[in-house]
């Protein structure tokens, strides 16, 4: 064997996992590809995601929605722009409204359902409104 050639360890299952699932990467090469796609793509996916997201969840208590909807509002203003995610931050919120309404949410006034809309709109917004990149 020649000694120069210097010895190759291979990385250990560890290690490949560490790769694997690092967030910073599967994040970077999400926002890679979506970056690549046109902006009418791009919102197209955001409405379906908040339509999917936003709507089945009504059939159970799940209050994990807010984060997945934002999270796709936050992915459409990043790779598309400002404007396609506010849009995006109307439809997440819409979304939600019609998912507390068809759940059969029962508030003291009728009000509140409207207030939440606009609640919903309003931190849907500063997600889409902030990270714009």
């Amino acid at each position: 064997m020649d000694s120069s050639a210097p010895e190759v360890i291979p990385p250990d299952a560890d290690e490949y996992m560490k790769i694997l699932f690092h967030p910073n990467i599967r994040m970077e090469k999400l926002v890679r590809t979506l970056s690549r796609l046109e902006r009418s793509t791009l919102l197209g996916l955001g409405i379906a995601a908040a339509v999917l997201i936003g709507m089945p969840t009504f059939w159970q208590e799940s209050r994990f929605r807010l984060h997945f909807l934002s999270f796709s509002g936050f992915l459409v203003s990043w790779c598309a722009g400002r404007r396609e995610g506010i849009l995006i931050a109307l439809c997440s919120s819409v979304s939600w409204y019609a998912a507390e309404w068809y759940a059969g949410r029962d508030y003291s006034h009728p009000a509140i359902f409207y207030w939440n809309l606009i609640v919903m709109f309003g931190f849907f917004f500063m997600v889409s409104y902030t990270f714009r990149g």
